[in-house]
C-alpha cells in the first residue's frame, strides 16, 4: 500500500515538475522546507521564490528506484528517490531526493 501511494505521489510531483515547475508549490505548506544546491528554503514564499528562480525551461526526470518507509506521524511516509534528470541539455545527470513527512490520503 505504501509503495503504491508513494508511486502515485511521485508521478504527480514529477509530472508537475516536467510540465510547469511553478505548480510544484501545491506540494508544500507554510511549514515545509526545501533544500536546493545546499541552500535551505522555508515556507511557501521562499520555496515559491526558489522555484521561480530555477533557470531551466525544460526538464525530463526518470525514476530508477525508490525506498518508502512509514513515518512516525500517523499516515506519513518518507520517500527516497534515485534517478536521472535532463535540464535543457542532451545529457542526463544522476540525482537523488528524499521527501519526508508526506501525509498519505486516507
Amino acid at each position: 500500500m505504501e509503495n503504491q501511494v508513494a508511486q502515485q505521489f511521485l508521478q504527480s510531483y514529477y509530472q508537475a515538475l516536467m510540465t510547469n515547475k511553478l505548480t510544484l508549490i501545491q506540494f508544500y505548506t507554510d511549514v515545509s522546507s526545501m533544500t536546493y544546491g545546499g541552500e535551505q528554503h522555508r515556507g511557501l514564499k521562499q520555496i515559491s521564490d526558489k522555484l521561480e528562480s530555477l533557470g531551466f525551461t525544460k526538464i525530463v526526470y526518470k525514476i530508477d528506484d525508490m525506498d518508502v518507509q512509514l513515518g512516525a506521524i500517523q499516515n506519513s511516509l518518507f520517500i527516497f528517490v534515485t534517478g536521472s534528470l535532463q535540464m535543457d541539455d542532451p545529457g542526463f545527470l544522476d540525482t537523488s531526493k528524499w521527501i519526508g513527512r508526506f501525509i498519505c490520503p486516507q
